[in-house]
C-alpha cells in the first residue's frame, strides 16, 4: 500500500512540476484574463477534452505531507533511472502517465490516506478535484527570473567543486552526429537559443527543459548533503531579487568594456557603446539581447533587412516605444518621477538635437581597460554644471519671481527659481543617464522654456512673451499655462504641493481688490 501511495505522489509530482514551469517560469501560459495561480500551486490539465474544468494542485502541500518520500513516487524515471521532473518526455524517453494511471495513483494514495487516520484529498466525486474556477486562482505567484544575482549565487556555489567544468552544469551544446551534449567553453549563452518555448521530438522546451535540470541538481545535491537550491515551488518562483545590480558581480562572457557601434554608410558618426555602465544597470543580458549573446548586428541587418521579418539595426536601436531599443529603454527610464516634471510626453520622433550626444565617434576599439572606459564621474560632471549654476548673476537668473495674476483674491506666489535649478542638479547627480542627456544648464533650462532652442546663454523669454491673457489658436493663456506646467510638474514628480494655498496665500477679506 506504501508502494502504490508513493507511486501515485510520484506522478502527480510530475504533472504539477511541468504546469508550475509552465506557469510560472517564462510567463503563464493562462488567458490573460485568468490572474497568476499562487506560489507552490499548479494547474492540472482538465480531462476529457474540457468535459471537466482543471485541478488546482498544491504541489507544497502534497510534498510536506509525503515527508521524505522519494520524487519517484510520483515522477518516472527516463531510461537512465533519473526521475523526470517534468512529464514531457522527449522521443526517446519513457512515456508521460496516462489519465487513468494518474487518477489511479491519486486516488489509491487519497484512499490509504484515510485509511491510516491522515489527511488526504478527496475520494470520490470528480468535483471535489476538477472544480477549478477563472476567478479561484490566487495572485501570489511570480515569474522566475534567473538574473545575475542568481547566476553569481550558482557560480559561487558550483565554482570551487567544479572550477571552470561548473559552466557545463547548466551550459551545453547539442552534438546532432553523437547525439550528446557537451562543453562549450567561452560559448555560453542562453537557454533561449536551443530551447523554445515549445517541446519538440527531440528537444525541450524551455519551461521543462529548466525545471528538469533545476529540480534534478538541486534534489541530487540534497541526496549527497552539499549545499543545495529549493525544490519546491515556492522556493524559486517566490523569492525576491537586489534592486542595486552595481554590488552584482558581472557575469563575463568575452564582451568588451566599451564597444564601438559603426553605422558603416551612415553619414552619422559611430556609438561609443559603455556596455559595462549598461551591464550594473540591469539583471539580465536579455534587457538588449533576446534569444542569443550575439552582436546586435549579427541578427539586425545594417542597410535593408535581410527579409521582412529581420528589423534594421537602426531600427531596433530608435524605436521610441520599443523597450528593447536604446531610445525604448531611455524612454521608459524618463518615466521615472524625478524625470517626469520635464518629460511628461511619450517620445513621437527622435530629435536631432540630441544625436550627437550618442553619435560621438566612439572610442576607437573593441576593448579598453576599466579605468579608460570609465565615463567621467558623477561628482565631476554635476559639479561643473552647479559651478557654472553658482556663476550665473542674478540678473540671467533671478533667485525669484513674483507672480500675481490671481491679485484679487490671492497675494502674489513666489517662484523659487535658483532653488528649483538647483534641485534638478542633485536629481541629476544620481543617474548617469541624465548627465549624459543634460550636458549644459541650457538642457534643464528647456524643461519649462519649452518650445525655444537651449541658448548657452540662457536668454529665454519670459513665459508672458508666449502666453497672452488669453487661450488662443490652442495656446493657453499666461494663467492657464502656468498651473499646467507647475501643477502638473508636482503632480509627475510626486511633489505634493498642487493646493491653491500651497503656493498662493488668500488675502484676508478686507483686503480684496474691489
Amino acid at each position: 500500500m506504501r508502494t502504490i501511495q508513493l507511486s501515485l505522489i510520484g506522478t502527480l509530482l510530475a504533472a504539477l512540476l511541468v504546469a508550475a514551469f509552465l506557469i510560472a517560469a517564462v510567463g503563464s501560459l493562462l488567458p490573460p484574463t485568468v490572474p497568476a495561480i499562487e506560489a507552490g500551486k499548479l494547474i492540472l490539465g482538465s480531462s476529457h477534452e474540457g468535459e471537466r474544468p482543471a485541478v488546482l494542485f498544491d504541489h507544497d502541500a502534497h510534498t510536506k505531507a509525503l515527508g521524505n518520500a522519494p520524487c519517484d513516487s510520483c515522477h518516472h524515471r527516463d531510461a537512465a533511472g533519473v526521475p523526470q521532473v517534468v512529464e514531457q518526455p522527449l522521443a526517446e524517453e519513457s512515456v508521460a502517465p496516462s489519465l487513468a494511471e494518474t487518477h489511479g495513483k491519486c486516488m489509491t494514495c487519497h484512499e490509504d490516506r484515510l485509511s491510516e487516520n491522515l489527511s488526504a484529498g478527496p475520494t470520490t466525486a470528480c468535483g471535489d478535484c476538477h472544480s477549478l474556477a477563472n476567478n479561484a486562482l490566487g495572485k501570489d505567484a511570480r515569474d522566475l527570473f534567473f538574473d545575475r544575482h542568481r547566476h553569481a549565487q550558482h557560480e559561487a556555489v558550483l565554482q570551487p567543486e567544479l572550477g571552470r567544468s561548473s559552466c557545463a552544469s547548466c551550459h551545453h551544446r547539442y552534438d546532432d552526429q553523437r547525439k550528446a551534449l557537451y562543453e562549450a567553453p567561452g560559448k555560453e549563452s542562453s537557454c533561449r537559443e536551443c530551447h523554445e518555448e515549445a517541446s519538440t521530438p527531440t528537444v525541450r522546451g524551455l519551461r521543462q527543459a529548466v525545471h528538469q535540470n533545476c529540480v534534478t541538481c538541486h534534489l541530487q545535491r540534497l541526496g549527497l548533503q552539499k549545499k543545495s537550491g529549493p525544490v519546491d515551488c515556492a522556493g524559486c518562483h517566490s523569492s525576491t531579487t537586489p534592486r542595486d545590480w552595481t554590488t552584482v558581480p558581472r557575469l563575463l562572457r568575452g564582451q568588451p568594456e566599451v564597444a564601438t557601434i559603426h553605422t558603416m554608410s551612415s553619414a552619422m558618426a559611430a556609438v561609443g557603446f559603455n556596455h559595462a555602465a549598461h551591464e550594473s544597470r540591469e539583471g539580465t543580458c536579455r534587457v538588449c539581447h533576446h534569444d542569443t549573446l550575439e552582436r546586435c548586428v549579427v541578427c539586425h541587418a545594417l542597410g535593408k533587412g535581410r527579409d521582412l521579418q529581420t528589423v534594421k539595426l537602426a531600427t531596433a536601436h530608435h524605436t521610441p516605444r520599443d523597450p528593447r531599443s536604446c531610445v525604448g529603454c531611455h524612454e521608459l527610464e524618463k518615466q521615472e518621477p524625478a524625470c517626469r516634471g520635464c518629460h511628461d510626453r511619450p517620445l513621437q520622433e527622435l530629435p536631432t538635437t540630441s544625436c550627437g550626444l550618442c553619435h560621438d565617434g566612439g572610442p576607437g576599439v573593441t576593448e579598453v581597460s576599466s579605468d579608460e572606459s570609465a565615463p567621467t564621474t558623477s561628482s565631476s560632471r554635476t559639479g561643473a554644471l552647479l559651478a557654472a549654476f553658482q556663476d550665473l548673476s542674478s540678473d540671467a537668473l533671478p533667485e525669484t519671481l513674483r507672480l500675481d495674476l490671481l491679485a484679487a483674491e490671492y497675494e502674489p506666489s513666489i517662484f523659487p527659481h535658483r532653488k528649483i535649478i538647483q534641485t534638478l542638479l542633485q536629481k541629476l547627480e544620481a543617474s548617469s543617464l541624465a548627465q549624459h542627456f543634460h550636458p549644459e544648464l541650457a538642457t534643464l533650462c528647456s524643461g519649462c522654456h519649452h518650445h525655444q532652442q537651449p541658448s548657452q546663454a540662457l536668454h529665454y523669454a519670459r513665459c508672458a512673451a508666449c502666453h497672452g491673457q488669453d487661450d488662443e489658436d490652442r495656446r493657453p493663456g499666461l494663467l492657464g499655462a502656468l498651473h499646467q506646467q507647475c501643477l502638473g510638474c508636482h503632480q509627475r514628480m510626486n511633489l505634493g504641493h498642487t493646493g491653491c494655498e500651497d503656493c498662493h496665500r488668500r488675502r484676508p477679506q478686507q483686503d480684496e481688490v474691489r
